[in-house]
């Protein structure tokens, strides 16, 4: 997913989800899009108990939640070796 992409669906969720139903969401989800979202939820919802929940969802997922998505996706294309 690129960054417009992770920013139009967590917004469309626009408060309705539960944290469960995010982890539903995301648990069939390939790794850097959980990494994606998940670090887009942590500075979206800006609830401090919330990103709790979203920093041990990256854990359980094995995935890196970084500082902010344009950060996430920077390492995600470096990984892939699509800098250029």
């Amino acid at each position: 997913m690129k960054g417009r992409e992770v920013k139009e669906l967590v917004k469309s969720w626009n408060f309705r989800l539960s944290i469960w139903d995010i982890y539903e969401y995301l648990k069939e989800k390939p790794a850097n899009d959980q990494s994606m979202i998940l670090t887009y939820c942590a500075d979206y919802f800006t609830d401090k108990s919330l990103h709790i929940y979203f920093k041990d969802m990256a854990y359980h997922f094995d995935v890196p939640l970084y500082s902010s998505l344009g950060k996430a996706e920077y390492e995600i294309e470096k990984a892939n070796g699509e800098l250029n």
